[in-house]
């Protein structure tokens, strides 16, 4: 099973105020958990995710950042990764991945929410910032662009990929 961090950022179509992040936190947090993840945000982040960003500034930024984990008691999402062989990520049906992918859809397809990323990032890289692969794709296309990722040369357990999610 990899060790790796699942985070990114959700972009908003205006700058939210206080109590409108507020409301959008419990919204996040409650479709986390009818899917079985657990997620933080802002100064929630584990401390290397939380260094990526200026927390003070998200909001007029007009984003959120978050961190997925395997459940809302947990520190990390190697459990999101279990029932997979990674040489081509055969078993992904058998993972949790398509929960996840599941998540990014219905956050995405939220109103105030213009577009979002997604970074798998392994922490045994000599350099997490690192990242081997990019691209823009819509939600329903995360699983299906891992297992590509899968057949593709990369470094470590696990493809370093930042996936920017679409409406």
């Amino acid at each position: 099973m990899p060790h790796c961090m699942v985070y990114g950022e959700i972009f908003l179509n205006e700058k939210p105020s206080r109590e409108q992040v507020s409301d959008l936190s419990f919204v996040l947090a409650q479709k986390a958990v009818e899917l079985r993840l657990g997620l933080n945000l802002f100064c929630n982040l584990k401390e290397w995710v939380a260094k990526q960003y200026d927390i003070s500034e998200c909001l007029d930024n007009a984003y959120i950042p978050y961190e997925i984990l395997d459940d809302p008691s947990s520190n990390e999402c190697s459990k999101i990764f279990k029932g997979m062989l990674f040489t081509h990520f055969l078993g992904i049906e058998n993972s949790r991945l398509p929960m996840l992918q599941s998540f990014v859809r219905e956050v995405v397809e939220l109103e105030q929410v213009s577009h979002m990323t997604i970074r798998f990032v392994e922490v045994h890289l000599d350099d997490l910032n690192t990242l081997q692969f990019e691209y823009t794709i819509k939600a329903n296309e995360i699983c299906d662009k891992l297992v590509y990722l899968s057949t593709q040369p990369y470094l470590g357990e696990f493809p370093a990929v930042k996936f920017t999610i679409e409406k």
